[in-house]
């Protein structure tokens, strides 16, 4: 009996030894891998995603505008407001021999002092009192008249308005210097005189068409006209902000401010119809032809304003092509740009959506090949892949094409950080 309790024993020690080894290995496995192995290495998987894409594209600004110089030295005094629309052949500024005029002009304050004296004094003054109220109170009318009208927006009969008041006002003021009794008539005379000498002393800028005037130069006026805009090289096109050939402003703020010969002080917006010139990546062009409308999406602090448009030309390219867009609205809200920014539409590409980071590169045969490290077996094996010319990228995302990415499939597990591994490296899970 004790032979048989001694060899029980010796079995369960045996059997107890042998149970306790196979959990010691098994720890001590955990424990050498818990040595040696590196940090954990981040994957994910792949599977199909989108990715929103803003076709944002830079375009340039393209007027029927003519820039108005000095043909000699002198102060300038503007004679209308900036974006005021003028006739053909008003006078827009006038440039003035300042050493010639200064004396002129205030013998002239000095003459027309002292014929408001004399006509206060003169006998019969009520008489023109009276009718020069009838003059005042006739040019009141007509802008009590047109208030109305003005105040909806309708500014069709501001010019002969304009042409109104003017006209009036010239009558009073030769009803003033009508008298050429005694002193009166003396001075009258001089004043006359004095303007004479004045005007041969200064120039005038006149337009030889009607239009829109505007004090924004910026030296390209004569580099995108409508006869040179039907395909514009794209390194000629300049980004939102920059006007590579500022030209100093002569506002009307500073009418006494003196100007050289062959200064541009203004120009003339000739059309409302004014253009976009762009270059469009060739994707977007499926459904764009000559002669169709489009809406443009400007960017504007941030935000987009839709505006209208006409394709006008299309001038095909490799990857891209030349669009000519023609706008028949909003032209003077635009009129201080010469660079513009803009959307046509937003996109979705779909496919497999692959991190930035998960893109690795190597050199394969003396040329660098992007890839992916698929860990499907316990290995990082470099696996070929053909990256999307988009742009998608810039969303931290690429999003590849599955028709010509066959070395990765749906499900299949990648190095999120390619920068962590190396190829054929054992990825513990």
């Amino acid at each position: 009996m004790r032979r048989r309790a001694k060899a029980r024993n010796r079995v369960l020690a045996i059997t107890s030894a042998v149970f306790f080894g196979f959990v010691l290995l098994y720890l001590l496995q955990f424990v050498i891998i818990g040595f040696t192995k590196k940090n954990a290495v981040s994957m994910e998987t792949v599977k199909i995603g989108s990715v929103d894409l803003p076709r944002v594209m830079d375009g340039v600004i393209i007027r029927d505008e003519t820039v108005y110089k000095t043909a000699e030295a002198g102060a300038l005094h503007y004679q209308v407001a900036e974006y005021e629309r003028v006739k053909k052949g008003a006078a827009v500024c006038i440039i003035q021999d300042i050493e010639a005029t200064a004396q002129i002009q205030q013998d002239i304050e000095q003459v027309d002092a002292s014929l408001i004296k004399l006509q206060e004094r003169r006998a019969g003054f009520s008489d023109f009192s009276e009718k020069e109220k009838n003059i005042n109170q006739q040019i009141k009318s007509m802008i009590d008249n047109r208030l109305y009208q003005f105040s909806l927006s309708d500014l069709s009969g501001a010019y002969a308005l304009k042409d109104l008041i003017t006209q009036n006002v010239r009558i009073r003021d030769d009803l003033v210097l009508s008298d050429d009794q005694g002193s009166a008539g003396g001075l009258a005379s001089q004043r006359r005189a004095l303007l004479r000498a004045l005007a041969e002393n200064t120039a005038v800028i006149s337009v030889d068409r009607s239009g829109v005037v505007s004090f924004h130069l910026d030296g390209q006026e004569e580099n995108f006209t409508p006869e040179n805009m039907s395909l514009i090289p794209k390194d000629q096109i300049p980004p939102p902000g920059i006007h590579p050939a500022d030209i100093p402003l002569v506002i009307p703020s500073a009418p006494q401010e003196e100007a050289a010969v062959e200064t541009p002080v203004f120009k003339m917006i000739n059309s409302n119809i004014w253009y976009i010139g762009a270059y469009i990546p060739n994707e977007l062009l499926e459904e764009c032809v000559e002669g169709g409308e489009q809406n443009l999406f400007i960017e504007e602090q941030d935000q987009y304003r839709s505006l209208p448009a006409r394709i006008k030309t299309i001038t095909a390219g490799d990857k891209e092509s030349f669009i000519l867009y023609e706008c028949a609205k909003n032209m003077l809200e635009y009129l201080d740009q010469r660079a513009i920014r803009f959307k046509t539409i937003d996109s979705a590409r779909t496919g497999y959506k692959i991190s930035r980071s998960a893109i690795a590169e190597k050199t394969e045969d003396g040329a660098p090949v992007q890839g992916v490290y698929r860990v499907n077996n316990g290995t990082a094996e470099f696996r070929r892949v053909i990256l999307p010319e988009d742009g998608t990228g810039d969303s931290g995302y690429f999003i590849l094409d599955p028709a010509v990415n066959k070395n990765i499939q749906v499900y299949d597990k990648i190095v999120t950080d390619a920068s962590q591994v190396q190829e054929d490296q054992i990825i513990y899970p």
